[in-house]
């Protein structure tokens, strides 16, 4: 009789063990975001309830913004972009009128944060968090917003909103010495990137497009 027990408690186990689902790679995720990105960088007005999507990689899911963020309208994102197990639907912020698509400040510099940052990002390579005072030496205090993140190969983005010229100037002198390959953008709200240009094929504008 004991015999019997183990055997079936080791079957359980090995069920248990071999039903374990398997994590969703950063690869596989940004595929399914990279799908959005080009459906709606084409067809933004075949689907009106759009507002945005970024990828989560904290709770591994696609993270994808709809105005009116219901049953009908998710099964309707589902058959006409992409249908996938790794979407997480939430509600998005309300549009001024239908040609004014942009964001509020948190959900840009969130929408910033995990496009960049899967780009600097491997699955066993992970960025480390800097402060932008450690890059210069110039007084921070009309930086509205700031996040700066490098990785061990040396790849490295700066988003960074403020008037300051002084600032700008400094992180320009910084960039230019340590990344003479860098690229810059102005984005929406006044935002500045600045991404080392370690992969050629990366391009700022283009990969940007969804946070608009």
């Amino acid at each position: 009789m004991k015999k019997i027990f183990a055997f079936v408690c080791i079957c359980l186990l090995g069920l248990s063990v071999g039903c374990k689902k398997k994590e969703v790679s950063l690869e596989e995720l940004n595929e399914v975001n990279d799908k959005i990105i080009a459906f709606f960088t084409e067809n933004l007005s075949e689907y009106e309830n759009y507002s945005f999507n970024y990828v989560d990689e904290t709770n591994h899911k696609v993270v994808v913004g709809l105005l009116d963020n219901n049953p009908e309208w998710q099964e309707k994102f589902l058959e006409l972009v992409v249908r996938s197990e790794y979407i997480q639907f939430v509600k998005g912020e309300a549009l001024k009128d239908e040609k004014d698509f942009k964001k509020s400040s948190k959900e840009i510099e969130r929408c910033l944060e995990c496009q960049l940052g899967a780009y600097i990002t491997t699955e066993i390579i992970l960025p480390t968090d800097k402060n932008l005072n450690e890059l210069i030496d110039v007084p921070l205090d009309n930086v509205l917003y700031s996040n700066v993140k490098v990785n061990s190969l040396g790849a490295i983005f700066v988003i960074l909103k403020t008037e300051d010229e002084r600032v700008l100037t400094s992180l320009d002198d910084y960039f230019k010495k340590n990344y003479p390959k860098h690229k810059k953008e102005i984005f929406d709200e006044a935002y500045y990137i600045y991404l080392d240009n370690g992969y050629d094929s990366f391009d700022l504008k283009e990969e940007l497009k969804v946070c608009r």
